[in-house]
């Protein structure tokens, strides 16, 4: 894990051009200030060395520098620092040797192949890249070896500049570098892969020239060659991030510490080009989906290396969707054959040959589901010493329908902090508003899904109405599963008010299943009613996500509107949205209702909540929820490709990010200016 102090965010002084952290830049979201004391609050929650990242950290200025690198010496004993490496300087150098600060650095080669780090123009290009040349050798002198970060590209990587690099690396080798990491590059857009990017076939060529010229090089490695074959052999304890199945939302291998203090994820993941704050909760849907999901339709299903590979970085997917398989796939799949035939002409047996593979892939798949990461070495080692103990048990293997699950990432601090005690007004009111408005002599019943904590106050209510409550047995557990929100610390219950004759016959609808019955005897819309009598009477496993559809003539992704549900990644069928006149008419009938009883305050919130922007996206069995202030994961059916569905909206709140693309709103880039507070 490693713990990312960002206190410039991605602020840089150069401009390269296929840089992955460009979205944020895009989107106008540039820190230019930090807090010293936040940020180091914020870095003791790990108690681990901290790495100073960037854009370009050494922009910070000189005296919090030293501040910062003599606090993680006296905390930690040391700490990292990747930089571009022209801004170091001998004082820099002086202060990495005085508290014991380790530094990487981000080149693609030599001269022109550096081109793609781009600095104003061509002639200071070629400059900067001879300036840190000359600060790696000064570092290999009279501090330590560098680590090495080349990223591969057109500017580099193609058959006319490998030698021109190699030979670079050789020089490398010879001033004392031990370790050079690899990066394929990660496309963002069709300029840099228009560009820049090297095709499937020069990438495999690449690397496999790279596996080859390792063996020229006794005292340099390169990360790529020893990860994989460790890989295929089972052991992941020494692995990039990138083979441990990262989850997107809260990228377990980089915990960022913002300016500000706020935690972050790894940069690499944000393609709307914000940075949102960390789930509160892991999951491994995406995994559990790949898994199950046909290559061709980019998944990763009866792929030999998947136990190994779990279709790599999610910032690299194809598409720019964390729901698929990295698009350097077929490039990885030939690094992986090839190491794997050379461990078989050594005489040992890779893993994947082995038949607990299988086994072993289960086992992943259910530790997954339950929310756990083993490593492959953990549950390899474990089986190997006790073959006949299972360590989990399991019955089959999972899919993403028949596990639940609903995550939640907040665009900021803010956003959360404002709207999270708002949404909880909005919940408390919805959950009151029925009894308020339900005749005790009327035909028709108000149904509620409450939480547990509201029952005594709703009973109350009930008695000075002069109506009945009933609280309904569970739903069968087949809908239970698709409704689940993971909200562990409330219980939630089925609520049923209205004329107690009334109430009485819809019990029994309720307990024998006569669906139909109960669904007409709801005060709801009629397209509320069709929708959740689909819902009820549906075959097989359903998600709630799919509902969005049931209660409207609108189909995806042809038509792109939306019947947006308030509730559909919060409380299912507290409000949904159709708009037809009849459901227009009910929400405007809350509403007045929701005035008379005082809650001003909270109709204005719940209008503006509505007239947010949203898109929902289902692919693989994943549903993706954004609004400007969230984005939310769900699951939902399977589809090969991706789904999409919009509701325009009509306002953004001020807590609303911005963005590349919708619901999100671009802002101008700032300026770079910066300040300690």
């Amino acid at each position: 894990m490693s713990i990312e102090l960002r206190p410039l965010g991605v602020t840089c002084n150069l401009n390269c051009h296929y840089c992955y952290q460009d979205p944020q830049r895009n989107a106008g979201n540039l820190n230019t200030r930090y807090n010293l004391d936040k940020m180091k609050v914020a870095a003791l929650k790990y108690g681990r060395p901290f790495t100073l990242f960037g854009g370009e950290p050494l922009l910070m200025d000189f005296d919090d520098l030293e501040n910062l690198f003599a606090w993680g010496l006296k905390k930690f004993g040391y700490s990292h620092l990747q930089t571009n490496g022209l801004l170091i300087t001998d004082r820099h150098i002086s202060l990495f040797n005085r508290y014991k600060v380790y530094v990487g650095i981000s080149i693609d080669g030599p001269e022109s192949l550096n081109n793609a780090r781009w600095n104003r123009s061509e002639k200071e290009t070629l400059l900067s890249t001879k300036k840190i040349q000359q600060i790696i050798e000064t570092l290999c002198k009279k501090h330590e070896a560098p680590g090495i970060i080349i990223t591969l590209h057109q500017g580099n990587g193609t058959k006319k500049n490998r030698e021109e690099l190699f030979n670079w690396i050789r020089h490398l080798s010879n001033i004392g570098i031990r370790n050079v990491r690899l990066h394929l590059l990660e496309v963002d857009s069709k300029e840099v892969r228009n560009k820049w990017a090297l095709t499937e076939e020069e990438n495999t060529e690449l690397l496999l020239d790279f596996l080859k010229f390792q063996n020229e090089l006794p005292t340099l490695s390169f990360d790529l060659n020893s990860e994989i074959e460790q890989l295929l052999k089972g052991d992941d304890s020494r692995a990039s991030c990138v083979w441990h199945a990262c989850d997107p939302y809260t990228t377990n291998a980089v915990q960022g510490i913002e300016g500000n203090g706020e935690s972050s994820n790894c940069g690499r993941t944000n393609k709307d080009g914000i940075d949102y704050i960390k789930a509160d909760q892991v999951g491994f849907e995406r995994y559990i989906a790949l898994y199950n999901t046909p290559q061709e339709d980019g998944g990763c299903q009866d792929c030999n290396f998947f136990l190994m590979c779990k279709g790599q970085c999610p910032g690299t997917s194809i598409g720019s969707d964390w729901r698929n398989r990295s698009e350097h796939c077929g490039t990885w799949k030939t690094i992986f054959s090839t190491t794997e035939e050379k461990i078989i002409q050594a005489g040992e047996v890779p893993l994947t040959k082995k038949p607990i593979r299988k086994h072993l892939e289960k086992l992943m798949l259910t530790q997954w589901s339950q929310g756990r990461n083993k490593s492959l070495n953990y549950l390899y080692t474990r089986i190997k010493r006790s073959p006949n103990v299972p360590l989990v048990s399991y019955n089959q293997i999972i899919s993403t329908d028949t596990v639940p699950f609903q995550r939640i990432c907040w665009v900021s601090a803010n956003a959360k902090n404002t709207w999270l005690p708002r949404i909880e007004e909005m919940r408390s009111m919805l959950e009151e508003l029925p009894l308020r408005t339900i005749d005790s002599n009327g035909k028709l019943c108000a149904f509620r899904r409450v939480r547990g904590q509201r029952l005594n106050g709703l009973y109350k209510l009930a008695a000075e109405k002069k109506i009945g409550i009933v609280v309904l047995s569970s739903l069968p557990k087949r809908y239970e599963q698709a409704l689940k929100t993971r909200e562990k610390d409330l219980r939630f219950h089925w609520v049923l008010s209205g004329n107690p004759q009334l109430l009485r016959k819809m019990k029994v609808a309720w307990e024998t299943q006569e669906w139909n019955t109960f669904v007409e005897g709801l005060d709801l819309p009629s397209s509320y009613r069709k929708a959740f009598l689909r819902f009820l009477t549906c075959k097989g496993e359903v998600s709630y996500a799919e509902i969005v559809n049931w209660s409207s003539d609108v189909k995806y992704p042809e038509e792109h509107q939306m019947a947006y549900q308030m509730e559909l990644s919060w409380w299912p069928l507290a409000l949904q949205f159709n708009y037809d006149q009849e459901a227009k008419n009910w929400i405007e009938k809350m509403k007045q209702s929701a005035l008379e009883y005082n809650f001003d305050v909270t109709v204005h919130y719940l209008n503006e909540f509505l007239s947010m922007p949203i898109e929902w996206t289902g692919l693989h069995g994943i549903a993706e929820i954004k609004t400007p202030i969230y984005k939310i994961s769900s699951n939902c059916s399977y589809t090969a490709t991706k789904q999409t569905v919009i509701y325009e909206g009509s306002r953004s709140p001020k807590e609303a990010a911005s963005g590349l693309r919708f619901p999100f709103l671009l802002k101008k880039r700032s300026r770079l200016k910066i300040a300690c507070q």
